[in-house]
């Protein structure tokens, strides 16, 4: 998967694992049965082979730390997106008038 640079704030879409209640099924409810997409967005803080990592919040004042990490296994994971602003062209000045 070709993900943004870790730091990157992104968005994750992943598909979500569940169970049901301990009720019984047959296969036609089993074939029916399907799965929910979720979106996580936040700062990309590891992306491997094993795993997607997205952090909340960043802490920068005695070096790097996150907390709020929410961890994807890479199977489950849909697509990552990149969420970072482009950078603006200033707008121009305005021309006065007399």
């Amino acid at each position: 998967m070709n993900a943004p640079d870790l730091g990157t704030l992104v968005a994750v879409s992943w598909l979500d694992a569940h169970a049901r209640a301990q009720a019984e099924q047959t296969l036609e409810d089993i074939a029916a049965e399907t799965l929910v997409t979720y979106t996580s967005y936040g700062i990309l803080v590891r992306c491997d082979t094993v795993v997607v990592a997205v952090a909340a919040d960043a802490r920068h004042d005695d070096g790097t730390r996150y907390r709020g990490v929410t961890y994807i296994p890479i199977g489950m994971v849909q697509s990552i997106t990149s969420k970072q602003r482009k950078k603006r062209r200033p707008k121009p000045a305005p021309v006065e008038t007399t």
